[in-house]
């Protein structure tokens, strides 16, 4: 179970950079925001999908155990 531990929290560590520069960000501050979010979110599908299985195999050695 420390295993899945070590690893979920190895998974929680990432830094967000902001990209552009701040008088395209103003121009459109919205347009801006929809796109660094949908650039972070499909980065950080493998991290999701990788931390979604640890945690199934966290809950089922812990329901094993019992």
């Amino acid at each position: 179970m420390i295993e899945y531990a070590k690893k979920l929290k190895e998974l929680n560590k990432f830094n967000v950079e902001f990209e552009g520069n701040v008088a395209n960000i103003i121009e459109n501050p919205k347009e801006w925001a929809e796109k660094f979010a949908e650039q972070t979110i499909i980065q950080n599908v493998p991290r999701y999908l990788e931390a979604k299985r640890l945690g199934k195999g966290f809950a089922n050695e812990i329901k094993n155990k019992k």
